[in-house]
């Protein structure tokens, strides 16, 4: 009779273990369901983002760069394909003789401070997935370093820009960075077209860092330019600036060689020059491009202004008569002579020359007589016509204007001043047009140095060699 109450207490207990059961599973999915929501929907940016940068990775692809070619297609730069050394340092034990080894073998150039064995240990220790060792090495270089087989070292192949004949033309041409930006001359003016478009990797990486898959955006090639320039009178203008400089003992030169029919640039030598195969050993000095940022007084090479613009004007004919006073001239009370002593220029020429001879004479006293029978305003408007005063626009930088005042800003005896190349900055550039433009029976075509952009120049018409036509030497004597 007692057991029976006992079973009857008994029941109700594992229906509340049930309902507990239930009630503990129920909260448990509530909570998991909230976190999945939380992470899922109101976070799921944030972890994407992490999942994409712990397991993708996005290389960017060089693009080759585009060629420079001399008028007759020459190459004068182009790129090729060499070794970069770079090293995992995760999987280097002894990075400091790892770093030794390596820097006796890449660090080929005194001046390059990036291949020491202190830098390369440097950077071995600053990461643990990625450090370069030497960027575009050469062959040899490569091969030595391949020979030691050091874990955690390794290769990739990179563009570098590479000029074949080595100086030639160098501050036209210009150089670039180990990344390939063009840092001067048309490698810097034309730095976007010749760059092109970088191309894409994107890797795949499991925790383990192994790839398993990849997907590629191919680069597009820079595009190819074809300059004016002839690479033998290049070398022959080079060469005989070279010469000249060693004989006047002159710290720094310039030839330009121009066709006056189209205006184009079939030289152009600068010193002192630079090798762009060499970049650490090139100096700001050596960038500089003479030919359009240096600005001098031109002196008798002016007369060419005064003497043209009288012809043009009909003031005077190649055999017009024209007195000389003894060879001085007073302008505003300043006292002007010709290269010569008065009695003996006048024992020779009498008190007058033919505006003929009076230009082969270079004769100060005419030029001025010249300029004065002009008047101020219409000599200035032949000055600017010429292209002083003002850039030509060559596609090279660094193009300065030159100094030319306005009229209204003339000294009394500036008229006197101007026509014999005084009071007045010109570039050898400009000067060498004004000669151009006389010899293209006074047609001004503005200077210009690229002759054709296009990813195909074989064949094009316009690459027709020009005529060797006019020299314009400019030899700056600063010692």
């Amino acid at each position: 009779m007692s057991r029976k109450p006992k079973q009857a207490l008994s029941a109700p207990i594992p229906r509340l273990r049930f309902v507990t059961l239930i009630g503990v599973l129920l909260i448990w999915v509530v909570i998991i369901a909230a976190r999945l929501v939380w992470l899922q929907v109101f976070r799921h940016a944030e972890y994407a983002g992490r999942e994409f940068r712990q397991q993708d990775h996005t290389f960017q692809i060089a693009p080759r760069r585009g060629m420079l070619y001399d008028r007759d297609l020459q190459p004068l730069a182009m790129t090729v394909l060499v070794d970069s050394i770079y090293a995992v340092p995760g999987e280097i034990a002894d990075k400091d003789s790892t770093a030794q080894q390596l820097a006796r073998i890449v660090h080929v150039d005194p001046s390059d401070r990036y291949t020491t064995g202190k830098d390369i240990d440097g950077r071995l220790h600053r990461s643990r997935d990625f450090a370069w060792v030497a960027r575009k090495v050469d062959a040899d270089v490569a091969a030595r370093v391949r020979g030691l087989n050091l874990k955690g070292v390794y290769f990739q192949k990179e563009f570098k820009r590479y000029y074949p004949d080595n100086d030639l033309a160098a501050q036209v041409l210009g150089y670039v960075s180990l990344d390939d930006n063009g840092l001067s001359g048309i490698e810097h003016r034309f730095d976007s077209e010749l760059h092109g478009t970088a191309g894409q990797m994107l890797t795949a990486v499991d925790a383990h860092r192994n790839s398993y898959g990849s997907v590629e955006k191919e680069p597009t090639p820079g595009e190819n330019m074809a300059l004016t320039l002839d690479s033998k009178i290049q070398f022959m203008a080079e060469q005989a600036l070279d010469h000249a400089m060693e004989r006047t003992k002159a710290l720094n030169g310039t030839v330009v060689v121009q066709d006056p029919h189209t205006g184009q640039i079939l030289a152009l030598a600068i010193r002192p020059t630079f090798n762009p195969n060499n970049i650490h050993d090139i100096r700001p000095a050596m960038l500089l491009n003479h030919a359009v940022s240096d600005v001098y007084e031109p002196g008798s090479t002016f007369k060419l202004v005064p003497f043209s613009a009288a012809l043009q004007e009909k003031i005077i004919t190649p055999d017009s008569m024209i007195p000389t006073f003894g060879g001085q001239i007073n302008v505003a009370g300043r006292i002007v002579h010709d290269d010569r002593d008065a009695i003996i220029y006048e024992d020779h020429h009498g008190n007058a020359l033919s505006a003929r001879q009076a230009l082969a004479e270079s004769s100060q006293v005419v030029a001025i007589q010249l300029a004065e029978r002009l008047g101020k305003d219409r000599f200035y408007q032949y000055i600017r016509a010429y292209g002083f005063g003002q850039k030509s626009d060559i596609e090279l930088p660094g193009e300065t204007r030159g100094l030319l005042k306005p009229p209204n800003r003339w000294q009394a005896t500036t008229i006197g001043s101007i026509p014999m190349g005084q009071e007045i900055g010109v570039t050898p550039i400009q000067l060498v047009t004004m000669a151009s433009t006389i010899a293209n029976g006074g047609v001004y075509l503005p200077p210009h140095i690229v002759l054709e952009r296009t990813s195909d120049q074989k064949g094009s018409p316009r690459l027709v060699p020009a005529a060797f036509q006019v020299l314009l030497f400019i030899c700056d004597a600063n010692i």
